[in-house]
């Protein structure tokens, strides 16, 4: 539901926020994506309640305290929504991408998912393989930490009847380079009123392109999902501005694309170091750091070639083969804290049955 335009910066309701929407986590650099299903006897409510109590809000820590050693946060799927009660119409009111899920054909073509990267070569989200209903993210300093954090967490799933479809291992690496020798994260977005003080480099965006429920760089509110008022008897979740017979369920919530990809790092480099010409009494070395960085959009060190260009140098375009291979994703729904108890309810008490329906809205895009 788009709402009417407004001009000033909204205050993000940081404690409703999930932190791993406004930060990074650089002291957090090792990771565990941990995608599951419900089983028909799933405990999915007494989960969720467990969960939400252990996912730290955006809101900034104290002068002076420690930063914690993990992280956990957590995203649900469309069918995920679908399990914990939410009817067709509730689940209608989120991003059509969203509830068409990343497998589908019209995807596909907006993505160029075929060949060796269509969804039936996937690892896990394709049509081949066990359905998602919800990622676990973990996170946190040492291998060690996020092993015993992993180990905890599916013993407990483990007794609630959620099933770990697979874990995916994620690291940051020491020198802040991604695997093509090149410098990460020198774009990230700051949340104006969103408590983080920004960095060098950040992009400052008004809390709407990140957070269901605010303004967006257009001045307008962006969309959010809703559920009707009778399907909240408890008042969890807020009333929606613009509609008192509806509560936001989006509000403070974002959307999570996880794609992940295989870098072909050696074929990339030799495709570089043949392709390479040097010029003006370079070594072939320098032409083929120059010719990468020009295919990258930025030196190993950061530093943008719009910036720091040498020439143009149009002999060098030609036919570039692929460097990296698809090897699964999804569209997840990252929700705010209050989201998340409500769905917890929800999901014990399964009110859809005496729920009055989500108003239709217009589809909305994610992100």
């Amino acid at each position: 539901m788009k709402q009417a335009k407004k001009d000033q910066t909204d205050a993000v309701e940081v404690d409703d926020v999930q932190g791993l929407v406004v930060y990074g986590y650089g002291h957090l650099p090792i990771a565990r994506y941990v995608f599951v299903s419900f089983t028909k006897a799933a405990k999915i409510g007494a989960w969720l309640g467990e969960i939400v109590e252990q996912t730290p809000s955006a809101r900034r820590r104290e002068k002076g305290a420690p930063r914690p050693s993990t992280a956990v946060h957590i995203a649900l799927a469309s069918s995920g929504l679908k399990q914990i009660g939410l009817s067709d119409e509730e689940r209608a009111t989120f991003s059509y991408h969203f509830i068409d899920g990343m497998a589908n054909l019209a995807t596909q073509r907006t993505l160029g998912d075929f060949g060796d990267n269509a969804p039936e070569t996937w690892d896990f989200g394709g049509p081949n393989t066990p359905p998602i209903d919800a990622l676990l993210l973990l996170f946190a300093t040492t291998e060690e930490e996020v092993e015993a954090l992993l180990e905890r967490h599916r013993d407990r799933m483990s007794e609630l009847g959620i099933e770990v479809v697979t874990v995916e291992k994620g690291y940051r690496r020491d020198d802040g380079k991604e695997h093509f020798g090149f410098l990460d994260g020198v774009s990230q977005p700051h949340i104006l009123g969103g408590g983080r003080e920004p960095e060098a480099g950040d992009v400052a965006l008004h809390p709407g392109e990140l957070l269901l429920g605010y303004t967006d760089e257009y001045a307008e509110i962006s969309a959010t999902p809703t559920v009707g008022a009778k399907a909240d008897p408890e008042a969890i979740l807020a009333p929606h501005p613009d509609d008192d017979t509806q509560r936001d369920l989006g509000r403070n919530g974002s959307y999570l694309v996880y794609r992940k990809y295989q870098q072909y790092t050696s074929k990339f480099w030799g495709f570089v170091w043949e392709s390479a010409q040097p010029r003006d009494g370079q070594d072939k070395d320098a032409a083929a750091v120059m010719l990468a960085s020009k295919m990258v959009g930025r030196w190993p060190s950061g530093a943008p070639v719009t910036l720091t260009p040498d020439r143009d140098a149009p002999e060098l375009v030609r036919d570039v083969p692929p460097f990296t291979r698809l090897r699964g994703g999804g569209y997840y729904f990252l929700p705010g804290l209050r989201a998340v108890r409500y769905l917890a309810w929800r999901a014990s008490n399964q009110p859809g049955l005496l729920a009055s329906p989500a108003k239709p809205q217009p589809r909305a895009e994610a992100g």
